[in-house]
């Protein structure tokens, strides 16, 4: 199975904004969004991109708050951080039946997750369901990364942490397909919301 091949479906569901209100502007931030992942695009040129579309004004109208360069930063690092994570866990699941072990390492930094530092040198099966959760990165921001290894000391089972785990750290899952909630958006942009998603499914 060729590296390129899961390169190039690493973006299908790397996909996450919020605070914008118009199904047609979700789908809008998502095309730009799906182009930087696929050419490679750097923040500077994906912001041109978006600024000189007018793409920032339409999201305010449609309910985007807070610093438009900030913002759209933390749309890009996520999204590109997603992309490359599923084609990591991709490629480590390729290579299983070599190094079947996971080993979590999060990056040393004063702005770290402090729930995620429980996971630091935490070892667990590749195929283990925890990873569906905490395979990094799992919130914003996150620089946590996993290291594939064939060596079985230490592994442990992460059905004895999975219960205690709050879910409201772990938002975002380069892993499962990211979809988000619907139901407090109005029946009309629900309608036209849902629609999307499930053409983008079937697509």
């Amino acid at each position: 199975f060729p590296v390129t091949i899961i390169e190039q479906e690493a973006h299908d569901d790397a996909f996450t904004v919020a605070n914008i209100m118009s199904a047609d502007v979700v789908q809008e931030v998502y095309d730009y969004v799906e182009r930087a992942v696929n050419e490679g695009l750097s923040f500077d040129r994906f912001r041109f991109l978006v600024e000189s579309g007018e793409l920032t004004d339409r999201m305010k109208k449609a309910g985007w708050t807070g610093d438009s360069r900030s913002r759209l930063k933390i749309i890009y690092d996520t999204n590109i951080s997603l992309a490359q994570a599923k084609g990591k866990y991709q490629r480590l699941m390729l290579n299983a039946d070599n190094k079947p072990y996971g080993i979590y390492h999060q990056l040393d930094r004063k702005t770290k997750n402090k729930d995620h530092e429980k996971w630091n040198g935490k070892k667990f099966r590749l195929d283990d369901p925890i990873w569906d959760t905490i395979f990094p990165p799992s919130a914003f921001g996150c620089a946590c990364w996993v290291q594939a290894t064939d060596d079985p000391t230490g592994v442990e089972n992460g059905a004895d942490y999975i219960d205690g785990i709050n879910a409201e750290d772990y938002q975002l899952s380069p892993i499962k397909p990211w979809k988000p909630d619907t139901s407090k958006y109005v029946d009309g942009i629900q309608n036209e919301l849902n629609k999307m998603l499930k053409v983008k499914e079937n697509s």
